[in-house]
């Protein structure tokens, strides 16, 4: 089963640019069989929908629905096999378009698959974290399938070779938690006592799944690996960040992962995304 997970950043086929279609045509030449996809709008829902059925990906759900007013940004999921929708009503949520959740009917086992995108914490401040706290209980839930988590998590800051994963809780350079929090915490969240001990364990439980059979792909398969999928650019200088992920059940026996850089590269005078892709392969699904 070979997986792409992609924030594809609100691009849609306009009178200017089929942006779009080269996204989808980057896509197929992956040949997937599940797609997962963050910041697709109410507009560009449609597109995708037609795009991915034409490339073979005709079972497709979104979270688009769930856009309240002022949103943008949904997740779209689709697949070769059918899915069927998990509610997500039980889970209390900031940002409900944030997370979906199915249970794809692979042919030897049906998969549980999640599509993650956390707010930003300089957009969202602690709207970033309740997202991050919600999927936490979801996957906290037993279930007897195996799992897939994927997407963009806005974190973690940092991956020092040989040391803990740094959150938006600590010191870059020190790796102790912040006493007090960064500037656009203060504009952000005025009125709200700041909590590191809180916010670094709501990122950290995620990203460092102890409490299941999850584990991350890329560190699974690449122990000691450096690598980023978006890049922060600003004040003269860049900072490269591990975003986008994807977690995935042992038994599912992750074979690869790669993020595809040249879909963050300019293509044809249109840079496709703002993000890197990740795509991820596994064995068969194992059998019940």
């Amino acid at each position: 089963m070979r997986l792409v997970s992609w924030n594809v950043a609100g691009r849609r086929d306009g009178p200017r640019a089929p942006r779009l279609t080269r996204q989808a045509d980057a896509i197929a030449s992956e040949a997937p069989d599940v797609v997962a996809l963050q910041e697709v709008t109410r507009e560009s829902d449609r597109q995708w929908r037609g795009a991915l059925a034409d490339r073979g990906l005709a079972h497709v759900a979104s979270t688009t629905h769930l856009l309240a007013p002022g949103r943008r940004y949904a997740n779209l999921l689709a697949s070769r096999w059918p899915l069927h929708v998990l509610s997500s009503s039980d889970v209390e949520n900031d940002f409900p378009e944030k997370l979906l959740a199915a249970e794809l009917q692979h042919p030897e086992q049906v998969v549980e698959v999640h599509v993650f995108h956390a707010p930003t914490g300089v957009g969202a401040g602690w709207g970033k974290i309740r997202a991050l706290e919600a999927l936490h209980r979801r996957l906290t839930v037993a279930s007897d399938l195996p799992r897939v988590v994927c997407g963009d998590f806005n974190a973690p800051q940092a991956e020092p070779p040989a040391r803990p994963l740094v959150t938006f809780a600590q010191d870059g350079a020190t790796g102790e938690l912040l006493s007090r929090p960064e500037l656009w915490y203060r504009d952000v969240e005025p009125d709200v006592p700041w909590d590191p001990e809180r916010w670094d364990q709501a990122e950290r439980q995620v990203l460092e799944p102890h409490e299941s059979d999850l584990v991350d792909v890329y560190r699974f398969l690449h122990p000691g690996g450096q690598d980023r999928s978006w890049v922060w650019r600003g004040r003269g200088h860049e900072v490269a960040r591990r975003f986008d992920h994807v977690f995935a059940s042992r038994t599912l026996q992750p074979q690869s992962i790669r993020y595809r850089h040249d879909w963050h590269q300019r293509s044809d005078g249109q840079q496709l995304s703002d993000h890197s892709a990740v795509v991820a392969e596994f064995s068969a699904a194992p059998r019940s």
